[in-house]
């Protein structure tokens, strides 16, 4: 999927089982992050970060989304352990991973950011190294039009 497109439709569970189907939620910003790894240092860093600043998110227009490969047992576990205010997809067949180009060719989650606004168009997208992760910061500064 690249910038300018109709982002595609997908029905993903969170770690509470409850259903998210992206066109359903689409009167916010979606930021759909992907990333590698529960408990691993950088992706444990970049999902507290955004815990921890979800209000700001969401007034900024951002409602956060994580999606990574492993079960929602696992993500459970690991949004209670840190306290994760977002929701966190379980993609275990890989299908969404794959539509929206987040798998590696290790077949594990790549770092990755898709914006999806309002329209359903995908607005941003940022891949990063394994051992990176879009700030809050870079994320607000893309809202405010100083990135593109």
């Amino acid at each position: 999927m690249k910038l300018g497109e109709k982002a595609q439709d997908f029905l993903l569970y969170d770690q509470y089982n409850k259903p998210f189907r992206l066109s359903e939620n689409l009167d916010k910003n979606i930021l759909l992050v992907f990333y590698p790894k529960d408990y691993t240092k950088v992706c444990t860093a970049q999902l507290c970060s955004y815990s921890e600043n979800f209000d700001l998110l969401i007034q900024s227009g951002f409602y956060p989304v994580a999606i990574n490969i492993g079960s929602k047992e696992l993500h459970k576990k690991f949004s209670e352990d840190n306290s994760l205010r977002l929701r966190i997809l379980s993609d275990s067949d890989s299908r969404v991973s794959k539509i929206y180009g987040a798998l590696n060719f290790f077949g594990i989650n790549k770092r990755k950011i898709i914006g999806v606004d309002k329209n359903g168009i995908i607005n941003y997208s940022e891949t990063v190294l394994p051992y990176k992760y879009v700030s809050v910061e870079k994320i607000l500064e893309f809202k405010s039009g100083k990135i593109k």
